[in-house]
């Protein structure tokens, strides 16, 4: 909040932190779980032993820069950590998306907003969620996600022909409120847009970045180098040729290669949002692509490894590979053309969600841990295709 947003692009901060060797050691550690695709479990257990060695841990008294006053303050904790976590892989992600819209609009000129729509939604965002502008709108200079700590909210980029294909239109231009927010450490009152927390009323990807001596936020790090985005597009259409070639092929055969494709070190990047087009994650068994009246390659799409990265941060590779074994021996349901896999494992359930497109292809729409009691309450609604 003290730190003007083309600052936060362009540098890296944490408050509290007035020694550089522990803003790098947080720099690193977070610059690794970006490149790797760590779970916040791992980023705790690789930075919370370093902070402690170097006292940055617990309350503290702590001099203000600001007021000039010694206050009692709270350093490093779990809680603090997964806000480092949960801020600096959404906005880099957001930013490296931004770069990617830019790169397409000329094909997909629009963007649409799109809400979680659960109890922990913000109202505003929840009001937000289909509206459709252009990527050019001014809007999206002061409402491209996340809007705030925490927020769950993505865009989901659009060409005319999905616009008619969805029943989607272009929205009026949306009233923007405001409301004073003032900053009680330094006295400043600035405005900020309604529904928005204070310091995140600025889209990410367009501020234009400070010369800082800090360490630069950079494309490479969201995943979209400048040698990315020049082969983007034709490795996107190889990998779309890929997975029809993978439904010519004999199920055994083709599941053989998911499973291969799922451990590699391409996937890891996709699940962080660095990889354009889509990528196989399963195979379905026979009876259920008859059931579907389409191929046996289930795909995982560059937007929704997004939804999923921002709803569930926790969920690795190692998760993913679980879908093909919920799918072989889970229960399977129908829920109109869709089919929901639930599968229990060491004391845990998990359900996932496969939906065909008009074409006959399929995506994994959604995949995440359940409670015992939402499994059976769902089951009792759902018609079984495998017990």
């Amino acid at each position: 909040r003290d730190t003007a947003a083309g600052h936060h692009v362009a540098s890296f901060t944490v408050a509290k932190v007035m020694r550089l060797d522990i803003l790098e050691d947080i720099r690193t550690a977070v610059d690794e779980a970006i490149a790797d695709g760590m779970t916040f479990r791992q980023f705790e257990q690789r930075l919370e032993p370093i902070l402690r060695a170097k006292g940055w841990w617990g309350r503290q008294e702590m001099l203000d820069p600001v007021t000039g006053e010694r206050r009692l303050v709270q350093l490093g904790s779990p809680r603090r950590l997964r806000i480092i976590f949960d801020t600096n892989i959404r906005m880099a992600t957001a930013h490296g998306r931004w770069q990617r819209i830019e790169r397409l609009k000329d094909r997909m000129p629009y963007l649409r907003y799109v809400a979680v729509l659960d109890a922990r939604t913000r109202p505003e965002h929840a009001l937000w969620h289909g509206i459709v502008l252009p990527v050019d709108h001014p809007w999206w200079r002061t409402h491209f996600p996340p809007n705030g700590w925490h927020c769950r909210c993505i865009v989901v980029q659009l060409s005319e022909d999905a616009l008619q294909r969805y029943g989607y239109s272009v929205s009026p231009d949306p009233v923007v409120d405001s409301r004073p927010w003032t900053n009680r450490r330094t006295g400043e009152t600035v405005e900020v847009p309604s529904g928005i927390d204070p310091g995140f009323a600025h889209n990410v990807g367009l501020v234009p970045p400070l010369q800082h001596s800090a360490h630069i936020l950079t494309e490479q790090l969201a995943g979209t180098s400048a040698q990315f985005a020049a082969a983007a597009g034709a490795i996107a259409g190889t990998r779309a040729a890929q997975i029809a070639n993978l439904d010519a092929l004999p199920r055994d055969v083709a599941h053989e290669r998911v499973r291969g494709s799922v451990a590699g070190a391409e996937f890891r990047q996709h699940l962080s949002g660095s990889v354009e087009g889509d990528l196989p994650v399963a195979v379905v068994g026979a009876v259920t692509a008859a059931s579907l009246g389409t191929g046996h390659t289930v795909r995982l799409s560059q937007w929704t490894a997004a939804k999923q990265l921002l709803r569930h941060p926790d969920l690795t590779p190692v998760d993913y590979a679980r879908v093909q074994r919920m799918l072989d021996d889970g229960a399977l349901f129908a829920e109109g053309r869709s089919i929901v896999a639930f599968l229990e494992e060491d004391g845990r359930w998990w359900s996932a969600v496969v939906k065909p497109t008009a074409n006959g292809e399929l995506y994994l729409a959604t995949y995440h841990r359940r409670e015992e009691r939402q499994v059976l309450r769902a089951q009792r609604r759902l018609r079984p295709l495998r017990p």
